[in-house]
Formats: C-alpha cells, structure tokens, sequence
C-alpha cells in the first residue's frame, strides 16, 4: 500500500471546499491516499477510541488482527481508512504523525486469540481484549509513566462516560480521580515535559501513547532488578529495587513479584521485600520475578545462599534449679548437661532483664520485698531450631 501523502492532504482540502458528494468517503478517486479502493462496503455500526494507539501498535504479541480492519484518522470524522493486510498496518503506522493517526476503530471487529477466532461487537466486549492483553490506555499511561517519565502540566481536563468535565489540577488530585473512572477521554489539547525535559504539547491519543512509549519500552525491555539481601542468624531477607534504563527508580504499586526457592514458588509473597528462615545445611536459589504493569515480559534474578556446618540437632530442653542463700539471696543456675549448648543467656525476674548473661544468676530479693517472682531464663544459640531455649520458674520470697 503505497501513500502518497501530499496528494492525501491536498484532495481532502478540496474535498472538503466543494463539498463533492454526501458522503464524504465516497468521493476517494484511483489518485487519492491510497493504491486500494479505501471505501468501505458496509459503515461500521460503532467505532471505539479506547487505546488505539495501543492496540495497532502492540496487540500483535496477544491477539492477532483479521483484515480488513476499518480506521478513523483523526483529521476528520467523515474520513474511513481500510487496512487490507498487516503490510499495508505497518505502512500505515509507520506513517502516522501529529498531522495524521489513528482515532478510532470499527466495529465489529474480528481477531484471533489463542487460535480460535472472535468477533467484538461492543464497547465492553473491546474493554475485555483491551485488559486481557493488557493494552495500554489513557488511565494506565497517566497512571504508570506520569511523574516516573514526564511530567503532565497542570491543569488538564477529562471527560467521563457521561461527558462529564473533570478538572485536574495536580498528581494527587489524578491518582484519586483514575480510582475511580474505568473509561474516560482526554480534552486536548495538553502540555507535559518529556522524558529530554522538553515541553511538549499533545494534541490526540496518540501523541500521548507516544509520549509513554520509550518508558514502555525501558520498562520491558531494560529494566535493571537491583537484588539485595541482609542476614541475622539463618534468617535471610532479600530486597528487590527495579530501575528503568536511565537509573530512575520505579515506584508503581502495580509492579507483580513472585519468589521462589529452588524453583518451588512461595506461595502468597506479591512483595518486593520477602525473609526467608534457611535452617538446613544446602545450597538454596533465591529468585524474584517481576512484571511490570502493561509489559509482558517477565524479568528474573536470583541470588544463591549456601548454608553450610549447620548444626540442626534440637538443643536440650533449657532447664535451671535454684538455692536459697539466705532470705533474700538465691542463686539460678542452668542445668550443667544444657549449659553448653548455648552461647549465651538472658534472664529476667518479672519481665525486667537481668545484667548477668551467665549461665548462673544471683537473683537479690532485699529491695524488692518478700512475693512471688518469675525467673525466666532464654538460651541463645544460632543453632536452635526447636524453641527449646525458653524456661520459666515462679518462686516465693518470703523473709523471716
């Protein structure tokens, strides 16, 4: 499909002076925009504008498009383009600009997926292909790159599905309001400053996607996984930070994180900070996996930990015995056959923590008053796995 752009703007100046026939595409000759006969037999019941740019762009990897497909640019609404094959697609998209691209599509609209084919009829049948292949809207454009890869120049207008006019006026106020609109339409024009740190003024939906689509294709293609870990003991907890291309930190709370220990997924774990206790002597693979919101790549990385000379034996239960000095003084002592299987020990008399870190305490009652005390002593010992290490004992001090 060859275009001859010139002439394509030229015919529909005339066009558009004379007024030539009633219907506008009709008036289309052999010399027009396109090599193809460029009318269409059958005016498409509804034509929808929700993430063209999107959907032309990068369906391809979910969905595959059954020709002829009918596209309205958006220079003029009278105007219907008829894409034959996927060459004359690309020659089309490789055309677009600001002067001329893709408003809305036709429907129906058939397309393949998963090899059986469907046919989309309505609006909200189109909604569920956009979201099962995860195409790029507005609300997710404004959503995820706003702030992370331009910045949009307050204030700017939306209009809901009841063409309602909805005044912006800062990224807080956004954030809130794409909470709660599913659909919505942009009134440009608009201003932002680009990813270079120029000002840029948008004009359609597809200005906008291009404004987005180097961060899309940072975000899937070289997004950097920054994978750090922290140890006490075998407890092991592993940090993710995800970066795009130029080092700018990646904040979405819609970014998707699964763990995995050697290949076994932890079930449950949706988070970019996980712990993970690692008590048995062996080499364990720790991976993340993230996506990225409107990215179909998945990026790994891994981290391995070796846990070697691991005692894994239960500690002996701890236990201690007691002797009274006088009224007021006794002396707690760990059991000699428990004592050397823990580095050191904690005690506390009523919750309140001894000095002594021994495996023998001397407990003086004669500032505390004669009543029941519990003596509690906790064996610490990295080797532990089994909770043994906690005794408890109440005694009564009485003074004669």
């Amino acid at each position: 499909m060859k275009i001859d752009w010139s002439t394509y703007f030229f015919s529909r100046v005339i066009l558009l002076t004379v007024f030539c026939c009633g219907i506008f595409v009709s008036c289309l000759d052999e010399e027009d925009a396109f090599d193809e006969p460029q009318t269409s037999n059958k005016t498409p019941e509804l034509f929808v504008d929700l993430a063209i740019p999107a959907l032309l762009d990068t369906a391809q990897s979910c969905l595959r498009l059954i020709y002829p497909i009918q596209i309205k640019p958006n220079n003029n609404s009278s105007v219907i383009v008829i894409i034959n094959s996927e060459a004359d697609l690309d020659e089309f998209l490789l055309r677009q600009s600001k002067v001329l691209n893709a408003q809305s599509i036709g429907l129906p609209l058939q397309v393949e997926i998963n090899g059986s084919t469907e046919t989309i009829n309505t609006t909200s049948e189109y909604q569920n292909i956009i979201q099962q292949c995860e195409l790029l809207s507005n609300k997710d454009i404004l959503n995820s790159f706003n702030s992370n890869c331009f910045a949009i120049q307050y204030p700017i207008t939306l209009i809901d599905d009841n063409s309602n006019l909805i005044e912006i006026t800062s990224n807080e106020i956004l954030l809130s309001t794409l909470l709660t609109l599913d659909t919505f339409n942009v009134k440009y024009p608009i201003a932002a400053i680009d990813i270079s740190n120029t000002k840029v003024t948008i004009a359609t939906d597809f200005e906008l996607f291009t404004l987005a689509k180097p961060c899309l294709t940072n975000n899937c293609d070289t997004v950097i996984i920054n994978f750090r870990e922290t140890s006490i003991g075998n407890t092991y907890t592993f940090v993710t930070d995800v970066f795009d291309a130029n080092q700018n930190k990646i904040t979405s709370e819609n970014i998707e994180y699964q763990w995995y220990i050697n290949n076994t997924l932890q079930a449950g774990l949706n988070m970019a900070e996980s712990t993970f206790d690692l008590n048995e002597n062996g080499s364990y693979d720790i991976c993340v996996r993230t996506k990225l919101p409107n990215c179909n790549t998945v990026k790994e990385t891994c981290r391995i930990v070796i846990i070697e000379n691991q005692n894994t034996s239960n500690c002996p239960n701890m236990k201690f015995s007691f002797a009274k000095t006088n009224d007021f003084i006794y002396t707690f002592t760990v059991d000699p056959d428990v004592a050397p299987s823990y580095e050191f020990f904690l005690w506390t008399i009523n919750d309140i923590p001894e000095q002594e870190t021994g495996s023998e305490m001397t407990g003086d009652f004669s500032n505390r008053g004669p009543g029941d005390y519990t003596i509690t002593v906790m064996g610490l010992n990295d080797s532990c796995i089994d909770n043994n290490d906690f005794f408890s004992q109440t005694i009564t001090v009485s003074f004669q």
